[in-house]
């Protein structure tokens, strides 16, 4: 399971549903933040195949109020783990423009085989940023368009996306870190 805040991201949401349908994700926990734009259109046919569940999250933040919206995005996720409590065995807390590619294995689902006894794993974050582009173009894939990266070792690197047993977390402290159950 993959859970998810999303706001006006109507452009790339079925490339991003369908590249982690592709790496066997098969259900999604969608949070809504007030969207102005066609997200409703692009999600119908996944709702209506019982892959993705979508709620509202109307919850404003200030403008450069970085905490701000850090509270609105842990508080989703929570909502989100709650929902895949008894549900899904795993879930991948990350964003709309985020894609984890494992490097070892084609499908998530034989990648977390090797880390049953876990609690929840961590993965790098790798920066890939604009790549100078102003504006992807229509009919264009952000993961073929947007391919210049941050040099590895940047600072830039250094936060994490967290793949967890939702039954294991006790709590979303803020969108890259949870606390964890003892084991």
């Amino acid at each position: 399971t993959v859970i998810a805040i999303f706001q006006n991201e109507d452009r790339f949401l079925k490339e991003w549903l369908d590249f982690y349908r592709v790496l066997g994700v098969e259900h999604f926990y969608l949070f809504n933040n007030l969207s102005e734009d066609n997200y409703q259109e692009v999600l119908k046919p996944y709702i209506q195949a019982g892959l993705v569940e979508l709620y509202d999250w109307p919850y404003v933040s200030q403008p450069g109020h970085e905490a701000d919206w850090t509270k609105i995005q842990a508080a989703a996720y929570r909502q989100g783990l709650d929902l895949a409590r008894g549900e899904s065995k795993w879930v991948a807390l990350i964003d709309t423009d985020e894609f984890i590619f494992p490097k070892q294995k084609d499908h998530l689902v034989d990648f977390l085989k090797e880390y049953e006894e876990c609690s929840g794993i961590l993965i790098n974050w790798q920066l890939f940023g604009t790549s100078h582009v102003t504006r992807i173009p229509d009919h264009q894939l952000m993961i073929e368009t947007l391919t210049m990266q941050a040099p590895v070792q940047s600072e830039v690197n250094t936060y994490c996306k967290s793949i967890v047993r939702p039954e294991k977390v006790k709590y979303c402290i803020e969108p890259h870190s949870m606390v964890h159950y003892p084991w």
